[in-house]
């Protein structure tokens, strides 16, 4: 391994940028087998970073940067001061597909909060100029940038790091919980229900209680849909809850009965896709429920029958 480890090393310096970058993947993998590899692999890719990064960076180093940048969100450990100098000029220059690259360089939600660079901005700070975009691609790059951040660095959630976005902003935000793209609402219900899960939940109860008594059944399945892809969001794993939730969506949204197919195709996509406790945990809740309902329904006979025989 340590044979093969050098000569990574050497290759990853190589003029050529297709060697560099077939040496990046490789020196991904390298760590994922070989652990004592990590530290020093890492120190070179960020020297890498250091060298390739020039804020008038030509088409040349922004590949290289992106797939240097690629390569230290497998690894982790960045220099967020050069970090923070990327995202700034990238923003500058509306260079998003290294402004993507770079946010999604930052480590773990749970791990920011003893890696702030002091007396730096909220990175945020440099794309708010994407969420105000009539463009889904631009409002989605903004919400994916937001996302990479831990909460308690911008939505001033501790009485110690003042809010970064103004409340005209949270509310434009918010607003996306009702955009025509359900990619957008997923992202941003996940945001939120990072910063505060009560958010969400409100928002939640809100369109359930609004809801019209009478509306197309259409226009039932595609609200009864938005509001599984919140579910969705609020039960992350716990497929007890979730079952419990879309039976009760279910039952309110259509007290008459009819069957959503849309709906019930993304109901079983999410037990299909989640981990297996969940599965278990969603199944074993829907057969009960089914059992009752069952029992119910032959106790209902039952008294029929006997108060025909009377």
């Amino acid at each position: 391994m340590s044979r093969i480890q050098k000569d990574i090393m050497r290759r990853l310096m190589d003029p050529d940028p297709a060697v560099c970058n077939a040496s990046l993947v490789t020196a991904c993998r390298l760590c994922q087998v070989h652990e004592p590899a990590r530290v020093e692999i890492q120190n070179a890719v960020n020297e890498l970073v250091r060298k390739t990064w020039t804020k008038n960076y030509d088409r040349r180093q922004r590949s290289i940067l992106v797939h240097l940048l690629t390569t230290l969100r497998v690894l982790g450990l960045i220099d967020l001061t050069l970090l923070d100098e990327v995202i700034r000029r990238a923003a500058r220059r509306k260079d998003y597909v290294l402004l993507r690259s770079a946010f999604l360089c930052f480590p773990p939600l749970q791990t920011q909060a003893t890696l702030s660079v002091p007396g730096t901005v909220s990175p945020i700070s440099h794309v708010r100029f994407l969420l105000t975009s009539r463009e889904p691609n631009q409002q989605y790059l903004f919400l994916t940038c937001l996302e990479c951040l831990d909460p308690k660095s911008w939505a001033g959630t501790t009485p110690d790091v003042p809010a970064v976005l103004e409340q005209w902003e949270v509310e434009h935000i918010m607003g996306f919980l009702d955009s025509p793209d359900s990619i957008l609402r997923k992202k941003t219900a996940k945001i939120l229900n990072n910063v505060d899960p009560n958010i969400v939940s409100t928002y939640y109860s809100n369109a359930l209680q609004n809801l019209p008594n009478v509306l197309p059944v259409d226009a039932k399945s595609e609200h009864a849909r938005r509001l599984l892809e919140v579910l969705e969001i609020q039960a992350e794993t716990d497929g007890e809850r979730y079952a419990r939730d879309v039976l009760a969506l279910l039952g309110q949204n259509d007290p008459d009965g009819h069957i959503f197919e849309d709906a019930i195709d993304m109901v079983l996509t999410y037990i299909r896709q989640s981990p297996d406790e969940s599965r278990r945990e969603i199944s074993t809740h829907l057969l009960d429920s089914l059992l009752e309902v069952k029992r119910s329904t032959r106790a209902d006979v039952d008294g029929d029958n006997g108060c025909s025989c009377l």
